[in-house]
């Protein structure tokens, strides 16, 4: 398994397991690809979401609120 990071961008905002997912913090997801993880997200949020990285691409200082939830596909 490979853990896969989604942003929102400044636009979108979703509850998730209870907790806010936006701008200040990252939906983390665990998967064997990146393709799994896409289709993931987009199974749950569809096109609501803006980038995703993987765990030596993302720079935590940008999203206070650090992973607000984790899913696996």
């Amino acid at each position: 398994m490979s853990t896969y990071f989604f942003t929102c961008g400044q636009s979108h905002q979703h509850r998730v397991n209870g907790k806010i997912w936006d701008k200040d913090s990252v939906l983390q997801v665990n998967a064997k690809t990146e393709g799994l993880a896409r289709i993931k997200v987009f199974s749950i949020f569809g096109d609501k979401w803006s980038m995703v990285y993987g765990p030596d691409d993302i720079s935590m200082e940008y999203y206070k609120n650090g992973v607000c939830a984790v899913l696996n596909a």
